[in-house]
């Protein structure tokens, strides 16, 4: 007998994923439905909101962003390594 289960297939890079499995150990391994192999998850479709929040709040915890950069002035204050007198 064929067996269907309702769910939301997600395409993603590994990185993704595994944040996706996080949130699934910390809520009882009750987001995933099935996980497929290692670029493609399907969740409840449900809790889109909330893994699309998710990943995007640890992925811009995570990225470099230029803007973060201290500008030459600084550079020169604080030494090569960000120390003052270094």
């Amino acid at each position: 007998m064929v067996r269907a289960t309702k769910g939301l297939l997600i395409s993603c890079d590994p990185t993704v994923k595994t944040i996706i499995l996080q949130m699934d150990d910390e809520r009882a391994n009750k987001l995933i439905v099935h996980d497929l192999d290692d670029d493609h998850v399907m969740i409840d479709r449900d809790m889109l909101d909330e893994v699309r929040a998710r990943v995007e709040k640890q992925m811009e915890e995570n990225t470099y962003n230029l803007q973060d950069r201290p500008d030459d002035g600084e550079k020169k204050r604080n030494g090569r390594f960000g120390t003052p007198g270094a």
